[in-house]
């Protein structure tokens, strides 16, 4: 898999093996890098509006069949099988991850620091889009997602592909006692991915703690591509929560299948 930039857009390309379209945005959009937002929070905000419609015209759907989670740092995963009520579209539902078999349907997830996983199974036509923050991570979001294609879908986790996005990384996530108490409760081998620091503190590595996390649900190793970009060091690429404070905007991470 490789990473192309497109005028600002950060797509992963699966070249001609399957039908699944992947999209990671940056702040700078198509046209004459004009600044991309998707913080919908923000009301009726023209950059907003026109982020949703560069990415709608980029995955060629109409602004309605693309699906926003109300993501609230949890390990719920909503499910996907009958068209979506164009109202249901933005931040309604509350989940940390979504699953679709259906054509057409573009998830999403919304971050400015935490981490966002695109999977997809493209022998069943299954995608899943992933918001991995630390909270969520703890929480067995990856692990439950990859089990929910399988249980409801009938995906085998050996036939799917994961994408991991850009996010903050080990060099710039300082988290607390309690964060690095709470990792190494949930796995095993937090430790590979923490940096213990004086006081207790930690600096801890979300994309490769979720790497590990996947490939212990069955996925190849040579199946997860990683951005290995950081968030907060890329200013000139990406918001960063950290970086930035409250006021900062949000990039999207998307993906569907095409017809």
């Amino acid at each position: 898999m490789k990473h192309d930039p497109l005028i600002g857009l950060a797509v992963v390309s699966p070249g001609s093996r399957d039908n699944i379209r992947r999209l990671f945005t940056t702040i700078k959009g198509p046209i004459d890098g004009a600044a991309l937002d998707f913080d919908h929070r923000k009301g009726d905000n023209p950059t907003v509006r026109e982020s949703y419609e560069a990415a709608a015209d980029w995955f060629g759907v109409g602004a309605s069949s693309i699906f926003v989670m109300r993501q609230v740092h949890g390990a719920d995963i909503a499910v996907i099988r009958e068209p979506v009520d164009p109202s249901q579209t933005r931040a309604v539902v509350a989940a940390d991850g979504a699953v679709t078999d259906r054509v057409g349907q573009v998830l999403t997830v919304l971050t400015a620091d935490c981490l966002p996983i695109l999977m997809a199974d493209p022998k069943r036509g299954v995608i899943a889009a992933v918001h991995a923050g630390w909270r969520s991570s703890v929480a067995g979001i990856a692990e439950k997602t990859v089990s929910l294609m399988n249980t409801v879908f009938g995906c085998e986790p050996a036939d799917i592909f994961a994408a991991l996005g850009p996010a903050i990384g080990r060099c710039c996530f300082e988290v607390g006692p309690e964060v690095v108490a709470a990792v190494r409760e949930s796995f095993d081998f937090a430790d590979d991915y923490l940096q213990i620091k004086a006081g207790g503190k930690g600096m801890l590595d979300l994309a490769g703690l979720n790497r590990s996390v996947l490939t212990e649900a069955g996925l190849a190793a040579g199946a997860i591509w990683s951005a290995d970009l950081c968030t907060y060091c890329r200013d000139d690429l990406f918001f960063s929560y950290r970086r930035q404070g409250e006021g900062t905007g949000r990039m999207l991470a998307g993906i569907m299948i095409e017809e």
